[in-house]
């Protein structure tokens, strides 16, 4: 049995997933947005050497646009633009990396029939997009593709993007908490907190309904941290319902799933699955 190790590279954690069979083990460990490649190298090396037995392959998600497992610019991380990880660690085993709404969907989609068409949608320190016909993911030009977070959304005489009305850093802004001080507790005692939280809910909705409208999916799942705002995912599906396709809602599926906020790492772990074994040059440790 391969052992495989998935990484979720986020705005705020980096979330590693030890996969063995169909057992998946989870550690977090705090990012925030000044992270540099020689800090998350460091990290990854010293959780590496922990483990009890080296991977014999690692898949890496991570928020930004990636190609030929490079990160070539992240928006969410700026300071990790241009990690190429199989270097950067010297890796003895073959390491993948993909986008993590990407990854996302390799977890959702796993058991999913051949012939739909699946939408996934990760709504964290920024919101992204995945999409799959039958067993092909929707790539792009440049395997660039889902980035909803960056769709213009016209509101009064200003044009913003999703990702700065709805997203989780957008949210912490308004509200002025830091994550490590954020509960539900706290933001349901204060009434301009859930009003901000609705408001991000609604322009939530109004990314999911452009969505909807465009590619007409069987099945829209849901994932993120920013779900568990209280009321953002209810503003969310009312602001959907005003404004998507009728016809197109009704056919489609929408699912949030009790793991949602995993997916990635899953997802990740699913690709170090898939890598065919190989021997490589160099150490990882």
């Amino acid at each position: 049995m391969k052992n495989c190790l998935g990484i979720d590279i986020g705005g705020s954690k980096v979330r590693f997933c030890e996969q063995h069979g169909e057992q998946y083990h989870f550690s977090d460990f705090p990012l925030d947005s000044s992270t540099t490649i020689n800090v998350l190298n460091a990290l990854i090396l010293s959780f590496i050497s922990k483990m009890n037995t080296l991977p014999d392959s690692i898949g890496i998600a991570a928020p930004g646009l990636v190609e030929n497992d490079t990160l070539l610019y992240s928006d969410v991380l700026p300071n990790l633009s241009g990690w190429f990880p199989e270097e950067a660690l010297a890796a003895s085993c073959p390491i993948r990396m993909v986008n993590d709404a990407k990854a996302a969907l390799m977890a959702a989609v796993n058991d999913a029939p051949n012939n739909i068409t699946c939408a996934v949608v990760v709504v964290g320190t920024g919101i992204g997009c995945a999409i799959s016909t039958g067993q092909t993911i929707l790539e792009g030009a440049q395997g660039w593709s889902g980035e909803l977070g960056s769709i213009p959304i016209h509101v009064g005489e200003t044009v913003s993007t999703l990702d700065e009305l709805a997203s989780g850093s957008a949210l912490l802004k308004k509200l002025g908490y830091q994550l490590q001080d954020l509960n539900s507790d706290t933001l349901a005692k204060n009434p301009k907190a859930l009003e901000e939280i609705s408001s991000a809910g609604k322009m939530f909705g109004l990314g999911l309904a452009t969505l909807v409208n465009l590619i007409n999916p069987d099945r829209l799942v849901l994932g993120g941290g920013t779900l568990r705002f209280p009321g953002y995912i209810d503003a969310a599906k009312q602001s959907l319902a005003m404004h998507a396709l009728p016809k197109s809602l009704d056919v489609c599926q929408i699912e949030i799933p009790v793991d949602g906020q995993t997916l990635v790492a899953k997802g990740a772990a699913q690709l170090a699955v898939s890598i065919t074994p190989s021997i490589k040059a160099g150490t990882l440790l």
